[in-house]
């Protein structure tokens, strides 16, 4: 038995020194008595990614009992991702569609008739940074985004968001509805407004989201970064980003995964 032991752990710490990303720390849970969590985060030896669903706009029942199907889509997209960057080579336009193809056969084997229409499916945002090489590859869609801070102490941001004046028109529109009806859950009524704009997701002239049934994986927004050249990364979805904004605008972000640079 001892001399098997060997074996056993050659690969395994040869693996650990391939790993490129150290995670740091990682925000993305809910207590047992809250809400369901209907984001995720995840990364591999070579990739991390922060997933925030949307809330669901339809009236039907859930896809799968117990859970939304926000929360559904988070964590199917999570698990696919984990597969396709499994590999730290893996190209990223391959892995990427491959992500948006096993998206889809998951949906459509679990969707009931009547299909749910386009517009109450569910989506959720996408941020990923992956190490190729000595280039990091930041790639989104929607709003989620990326906090990086250079190795010199500057801190930028990736933010791949087009979702343009949909979301000022539904904050203008829950105002309005807490004006006029004072006391009541303003949900309900705000659905109906959405959905007409979620029906324009991946189209001409609409927003980019990751979406079950309409391609997103050649939406994506890209930039690359010089890897020796940055020291921290935080991926995070818009709520986050929009507290980060509030209250330390100019600190360095908080750590959620490292590319250390390649020995040698």
């Amino acid at each position: 038995m001892c001399g098997r032991l060997p074996a056993v752990e050659r690969p395994r710490a040869a693996l650990e020194r391939e790993r490129v990303f150290k995670v740091i720390d990682r925000i993305s849970s809910s207590p047992p008595d809250a809400a369901i969590n209907e984001d995720a985060v995840g990364a591999t030896m070579s990739a991390a990614w922060a997933i925030d669903g949307a809330t669901g706009v339809s009236d039907r029942p859930p896809l799968v009992v117990g859970t939304t199907d926000a929360a559904w889509l988070a964590g199917e997209l999570n698990a696919a991702l984990h597969a396709a960057f499994d590999r730290p080579d893996a190209e990223l336009e391959p892995a990427l569609a491959g992500v948006e193809a096993k998206l889809r056969a998951d949906f459509l084997a679990i969707d009931r008739e009547p299909v749910t229409p386009a517009g109450e499916q569910p989506t959720a945002a996408l941020a990923v940074a992956a190490l190729r090489g000595e280039t990091l590859h930041l790639i989104g869609i929607g709003d989620c985004r990326i906090i990086y801070e250079e190795r010199t102490g500057e801190v930028g941001e990736f933010n791949p968001s087009a979702i343009g004046p949909a979301e000022a028109l539904i904050v203008a529109e829950r105002r309005r509805l807490m004006t006029q009806y004072p006391g009541e859950d303003p949900w309900p009524r705000l659905k109906a407004f959405i959905r007409p704009l979620r029906e324009r997701a991946n189209q001409e002239g609409g927003y980019s989201v990751v979406h079950p049934t309409r391609s997103w994986s050649t939406r994506v927004v890209r930039q690359t970064r010089e890897r020796r050249k940055i020291r921290r990364l935080l991926l995070l979805s818009d709520g986050l980003s929009t507290g980060w904004s509030t209250y330390s605008p100019r600190s360095p972000p908080p750590v959620s995964c490292k590319p250390p640079l390649r020995k040698g």
